[in-house]
């Protein structure tokens, strides 16, 4: 799959990070071994995220430049350190991106915002009641996939899957099965109105129909 690099370019630059910074990150997110948490992801949620924002305009007063570059920030930082199955990726990502935005922009509230951000994204379904509203749109965009269209959801399945080629069928099963049945048990998997709107429902329809197949039954919502 082609990406469109001077997207992802000027994305960045709305940061204010320097593009020397860039182009390593690309590389991080460019690895043999990305085949869902690549560069492709990075350019999915951006583009949720902009649209997510410019929907949000329409319904709130409009989302500030600020708003905007730490929810960028937190996008290109997430998944920057990524092995799959590894507990501590969002850790060491997040630490990363602290000392990357508090060095290169010397503001050191951003950089623990977006450090915090991104240590919230190691589980989407442990709400808190002092979620801010970048960090509810980064929880909500982050899990945008899942309310994809069915053909890209099992590509995006697929893909993950290879990431966990270290696992054999049996216990990426069991894992995937565990995933799906808390993710369905989540009142809600969206954070914000619009969210919810766009992308609930047909993140449970493709969830229960992917949990139905594992389980050897017949597809939800056929």
């Amino acid at each position: 799959m082609t990406h469109d690099l001077n997207y992802l370019r000027d994305e960045w630059l709305h940061t204010g990070m320097p593009l020397s910074h860039f182009y390593p990150l690309l590389a991080a997110y460019g690895g043999s071994e990305r085949h869902y948490h690549g560069v492709g992801h990075i350019h999915w949620l951006l583009g949720a995220a902009n649209r997510y924002a410019w929907k949000v305009a329409l319904a709130r007063p409009v989302l500030t430049d600020a708003e905007l570059r730490r929810i960028r920030l937190a996008i290109f930082y997430h998944d920057l350190v990524y092995i799959a199955g590894n507990p501590d990726n969002e850790r060491a990502s997040a630490s990363l991106a602290h000392f990357a935005i508090s060095t290169q922009l010397g503001d050191l509230e951003l950089a623990g915002a977006v450090q915090a951000d991104i240590l919230r994204t190691r589980d989407h379904f442990a709400w808190g009641d002092t979620e801010d509203f970048e960090t509810r749109i980064l929880l909500d965009v982050d899990l945008a996939g899942l309310g994809a269209p069915w053909e890209q959801y099992q590509r995006h399945t697929q893909q993950i899957r290879l990431e966990f080629s270290n696992a054999d069928d049996a216990a990426f099963r069991i894992g995937r099965i565990a995933f799906l049945e808390r993710a369905l048990a989540t009142p809600v998997l969206y954070r914000t109105d619009l969210a919810q709107r766009l992308w609930e429902l047909q993140a449970r329809q493709n969830m229960g129909r992917e949990l139905s197949e594992l389980n050897g039954g017949e597809h939800a919502g056929d």
